[in-house]
């Protein structure tokens, strides 16, 4: 398979986040771009970036927009990396993540939410239907 790689320009086209913005994910270690122009790092190098890293870029714009601060993304990204690293065209990461506007958690399968923030901290999620319950009732009621 043949590597697609990215550029700036388009990231900014696919992310939504301007280029000062990566230029900041990328000093502050937030992202690393997959490859590097054929001179190595520094200023005016040309910084290639895989379809992983496009798709936690655009993560990032998606978590920002929601209120979720650069600090707490920052906190989540050692737990998180594990998930973007692996993720090509074929196989993306896992398919949710949430967040409350603080802390951002990542839907590890149905029944199992793992906070990022906390260095893998899970949670259990437990959903009650309560419009099944007001039925029920109503049923119980009417027999």
């Amino acid at each position: 398979m043949t590597q697609d790689w990215f550029e700036i320009p388009e990231i900014v086209k696919l992310t939504g986040l301007s280029k000062n913005m990566i230029d900041y994910l990328c000093r502050t270690k937030l992202i690393t771009p997959s490859r590097m122009g054929s001179r190595g790092r520094g200023r005016g190098k040309t910084r290639r970036f895989s379809f992983g890293n496009v798709v936690q870029l655009r993560t990032y714009a998606e978590l920002l927009k929601q209120g979720v601060s650069v600090k707490r993304l920052k906190e989540a990204q050692i737990t998180w990396n594990n998930y973007f690293n692996s993720a090509d065209q074929q196989s993306p990461p896992k398919r949710f993540l949430m967040t409350d506007g603080e802390r951002i958690y990542f839907c590890r399968s149905e029944d199992v939410i793992e906070e990022l923030n906390k260095k893998g901290q899970f949670s259990f999620r437990f959903i009650v239907d309560i419009q099944k319950i007001k039925d029920d009732i109503k049923i119980s009621k009417a027999a």
